[in-house]
């Protein structure tokens, strides 16, 4: 007689069932939102600017934030920071048309990470003015710094 034996493990870390390339890779974030589960902030491949939130039932949610920002003009880079206290994001993003060498500037005022959910007019209202665009400028990269308090001059 013949014995069959077997042994499972549940797999913890799911692997992508495409893998990630140079060429197909783009810059995510990842931050947590008021539930502390992750949300991430990226640029899909047709260079709009998105949220993925992780709703109630695990599944993620994802949220065009340039339609929400009412911004048509590819995003070419951002970043993204959150205070550890307060839990608020800094975001600044860039962006421009394909065939332009200039990059518009976007930078949003402290906002919560409950700002998925709010009305479209409410989030473009957290958009800071912008009086002086660079010129002839295309911006690839951003990155934010963080000052303490014990660093600020007065």
């Amino acid at each position: 007689m013949t014995e069959i034996r077997f042994d499972s493990d549940a797999m913890v870390h799911q692997m992508a069932a495409k893998p990630i390339t140079s060429e197909s890779a783009s810059q995510f974030v990842s931050v947590l939102d008021i539930h502390h589960r992750p949300l991430v902030l990226c640029v899909g491949n047709n260079e709009r600017f998105y949220a993925l939130q992780e709703n109630d039932t695990g599944t993620f949610i994802s949220v065009d934030l340039s339609a929400k920002l009412g911004i048509s003009d590819k995003v070419q880079a951002f970043a993204v920071s959150q205070n550890q206290t307060s839990s608020k994001l800094y975001i600044a993003f860039a962006t421009g048309a394909t065939t332009s060498s200039q990059s518009t500037i976007h930078i949003l005022d402290a906002i919560p990470p409950t700002f998925v959910d709010v009305k479209d007019e409410e989030l473009r209202r957290s958009l800071l003015s912008n009086s002086t665009p660079p010129s002839n400028v295309r911006i690839a990269d951003f990155h934010i710094v963080r000052r303490y308090p014990s660093e600020r001059s007065d």
